[in-house]
């Protein structure tokens, strides 16, 4: 029987980390499977197998990560997540590497991100690349340049749960507030990504015209106090309401006239799948990715829409931007018609359940059995033959990864020839023994030097940036090899937290 490792942070919140449990959980019906998880508290999703803790707190997690694949002699390793993207990848061994992509990237992240710098250079080492949804795998072919195998698997869902949570009758404050009136439905993170205040925006020019309904907005987050404000200028404060999100959203799903839908960007939203689960008609922006593809089974994203089309499984409008007033009149019209045609909100509806139907998690899960045991390799390898040994090696950064790099590197043989540090108002002039330069006034031309970085990932955007800024550009991270004095620092990490 075949071992599995499934690398993410945690059980206790996320999209991704829920997923990665239940895969857990399918795969152990066929597999040893062993979750390496950075921390183990609140665990909340369901999951299966062995949990293997390797610790949030330790800055050599990969080198647990890369000791803990040989101790279980794992044959497959997916991740989940990219900061355990990367350290799957460069913990690569003879075991397969799949990595997991949950969302479109290139609307997250700055040109200049670290991550995304890693994406681009790092990805093509992985075996195989499991993007959620088809505009996921469009955005890491189109702006990554990613050539790897690609295999499409959609989310996991449980119906079953969903649709007996959906029966469950709403709290007496919220029959209240609703009366006798129809609702429109938002679910989500209150975030810009969501776009709510132009959810708001378009509610507000539809109550003009239909006065009988209200709009609930289920979520939390860091747009609650802009939100608030917007429906307090509208004059909505009794036809708008924020609620902190709960773990039984269904209930409102069930009973709401329509599910809106407004984000920038998706990956594959679980709100759309849910709402078509208990029957909810879906109003959604063509954002890349996802409601194209579960409302109208449109895959390819090289055209984009102009205008509202009524799909098999719900309303799609065109992309929302911030001064395009032009598509927030094509959601009112996508609202109008929700409210005005019945025929066509129960043929959406029949159409949903025939979908959900035929929408299976053993479907799902012998797609990512037959990955596991094709023969699918990449046998591309990072190693200490990265480095070019005609070009000076420098690591930007003394800290503690800094350091443990030093001596690392050093122990596989490769020579650094010095420190960076983004501020060095002190003058130090050596550490280690080896020169200390400033990132802005550094000796060398960008063809003659290339830079380790040796801080954590939270840092790593701005060290980016700033050799960039300097006209650097070259930028190395080898695989994880344990060495000697890697083994030394975990194992004393190990004894600290036994402690």
């Amino acid at each position: 029987m075949k071992n599995i490792a499934i690398i993410t942070t945690s059980l206790n919140s996320g999209g991704a980390e829920r997923i990665a449990g239940l895969l857990s959980k399918e795969l152990s019906n066929y597999y040893n499977v062993y979750l390496f998880l950075l921390s183990t508290e609140n665990i909340i999703y369901e999951y299966g197998g062995t949990i293997v803790d390797i610790g949030v707190d330790c800055p050599l997690y990969e080198h647990l990560i890369k000791r803990y694949k040989e101790y279980y002699k794992i044959d497959v390793a997916i991740s989940f997540l990219e900061i355990m993207n990367f350290a799957n990848i460069r913990t690569k061994g003879k075991e397969k590497v799949i990595i997991s992509e949950r969302c479109v990237q290139s609307l997250i992240e700055p040109s200049l991100d670290a991550q995304t710098y890693k994406m681009k250079k790092y990805y093509n080492y992985a075996d195989v690349i499991v993007p959620c949804a088809y505009g996921v795998q469009y955005d890491l072919e189109k702006n990554y340049s990613l050539n790897n195998y690609m295999r499409v698997i959609y989310n996991f869902i449980n119906k079953e749960k969903i649709k007996d949570l959906a029966n469950c009758e709403l709290d007496k404050e919220i029959r209240d507030f609703i009366g006798d009136a129809d609702f429109f439905l938002n679910i989500g993170r209150l975030d810009p990504q969501k776009n709510q205040l132009r959810i708001i925006e378009a509610f507000e020019e539809f109550y003009k015209k239909n006065n009988k309904y209200k709009l609930i907005i289920l979520g939390s987050g860091r747009s609650k106090k802009e939100l608030e404000a917007a429906i307090t200028r509208y004059n909505l404060t009794d036809k708008v309401k924020l609620l902190p999100y709960e773990n039984n959203p269904f209930k409102y799903m069930s009973k709401a006239k329509a599910l809106l839908l407004a984000s920038r960007y998706e990956g594959l939203p679980n709100a759309v799948l849910e709402a078509m689960t208990v029957g909810c008609p879906v109003i959604a922006t063509d954002c890349l990715s996802g409601p194209r593809e579960l409302l109208g089974g449109i895959n390819d994203y090289n055209e984009k829409i102009d205008s509202i089309l009524i799909l098999d499984r719900g309303i799609l409008v065109p992309f929302f931007s911030n001064d395009n007033n032009l598509v927030l009149d094509d959601f009112i019209s996508a609202m109008n018609i929700i409210t005005k045609d019945d025929d066509l909100v129960s043929t959406i509806i029949n159409n949903q359940r025939n979908y959900m139907e035929r929408y299976s998690n053993n479907k799902i899960a012998k797609e990512w059995i037959e990955l596991i045991d094709n023969n699918v390799f990449n046998y591309k390898y990072i190693n200490a033959d990265d480095f070019d040994k005609a070009k000076r090696v420098l690591i930007y950064g003394k800290g503690l990864v800094g350091t443990m790099d030093y001596h690392i590197f050093r122990d596989l043989g490769i020579n650094i020839d010095g420190f960076v540090v983004t501020d060095n108002s002190s003058n130090e002039s050596q550490y280690l023994g080896l020169p200390l330069y400033s990132v802005d006034n550094m000796p060398f031309d960008n063809d003659d030097v290339q830079f380790v970085l040796g801080a954590i990932e939270e840092t790593q955007s701005g060290m980016l940036r700033s050799l960039n800024e300097n006209n650097y550009f070259n930028i190395v991270e080898p695989f994880i090899e344990p060495t000697e004095k890697s083994r030394s620092l975990v194992k004393e990490w190990e004894r600290k937290k036994a402690k």
